[in-house]
């Protein structure tokens, strides 16, 4: 499977996945800051409204898949960074949305981590993911979280 962008690869995992709009079986939290209009595997189109990708949201959706008892998915599509720790301001400009880092002075500045960029500008680091997935799942439980974004096979270190 080749993933080109955001909504394209929403799509091709979707597809990848068999997801169907009315499976009640399985629990599916999308972060995205977009709606996707997509076609399932039995011909239904609909919208698929994004949940809006903040940090508490993103670590809501990981906490709520491990209690669900079901199945499910969480998938982020957005930013991800390897760089200091530090902070994000977000800059309003020309009617975008910048951002901009603030390197914590306490940190060494050559010590890098791996951090989701929330749209609201918060970081969300690979500790705050992996200590909200379940160390144990109920039944034949399968949770799936895709990170579609740049730096994201650091979220594991």
């Amino acid at each position: 499977m080749q993933l080109n962008s955001v909504e394209n690869d929403l799509a091709e995992v979707l597809k990848y996945l068999r997801y169907l709009h009315y499976d009640t079986k399985t629990m599916w939290r999308i972060l995205i800051d977009f709606d996707l209009k997509y076609t399932d595997e039995e011909g239904n189109t609909a919208v698929i409204k994004g949940i809006k990708p903040t940090r508490p949201a993103i670590l809501a959706a990981l906490e709520e898949a491990g209690k669900s008892g079901r199945s499910g998915l969480v998938y982020f599509g957005g930013h991800g960074e390897y760089k200091p720790r530090g902070s994000t301001v977000l800059d309003p400009a020309n009617g975008q949305t910048r951002y901009s880092a603030v390197v914590d002075p306490n940190v060494d500045p050559e010590a890098k981590s791996f951090f989701l960029l929330a749209i609201d500008g918060e970081r969300i680091y690979g500790e705050d993911i992996i200590s909200r997935l379940p160390d144990d799942v109920a039944g034949k439980c399968i949770h799936t979280v895709a990170i579609d974004a740049c730096h994201s096979a650091g979220v594991a270190s």
